[in-house]
């Protein structure tokens, strides 16, 4: 009896996890298409059809967050792009600091703006890197075993 109860609340449990990663997917892919209006309206998206992208973001958002529920390959994707973005956002912060060093000692500031930029996308490359070659690492050894298995 008990192994019956254990099992529920472990599919209680993931259901619960599955709901959770599907609203915060949501959310966060609506409020980046929010943040992304200025884009839409320089490309040259109508006002009606800008007013409907959240609704279409917050739907792909839940269906992202049901495969981070479901496949830990898209859970660990996601993981790493996150780690990327803080890693880039704290090298971009390291350049905003270098940047007023650089005015303080009388650098001209037109001439220091593009470090916390570069910075932040060295950053983000930095931690890609890696992150693209174990990916490949990976699918070479799937499709090796997938070619032995034939």
């Amino acid at each position: 009896m008990r192994r019956n109860r254990h099992a529920t609340n472990s599919r209680w449990t993931q259901a619960i996890k599955a709901v959770f990663y599907m609203l915060l997917m949501g959310i966060l892919t609506a409020w980046a298409v929010i943040l992304a209006r200025p884009l839409f309206l320089s490309v040259g998206l109508s006002e009606r059809t800008i007013f409907k992208l959240p609704k279409y973001g917050f739907v792909i958002g839940l269906g992202l967050g049901l495969a981070i529920a479901l496949a830990p390959s898209v859970k660990e994707f996601f993981i790493a792009a996150l780690g990327a973005l803080i890693f880039a956002g704290l090298m971009w912060l390291i350049g905003v600091v270098v940047e007023a060093l650089l005015i303080e000692f009388g650098f001209d500031p037109d001439s220091v703006d593009w470090i916390s930029t570069a910075l932040f996308w060295a950053g983000g490359l930095l931690v890609l890197f890696p992150i693209a070659i174990i990916a490949k690492e990976g699918l070479e050894k799937r499709l090796e075993r997938f070619q032995r298995s034939k």
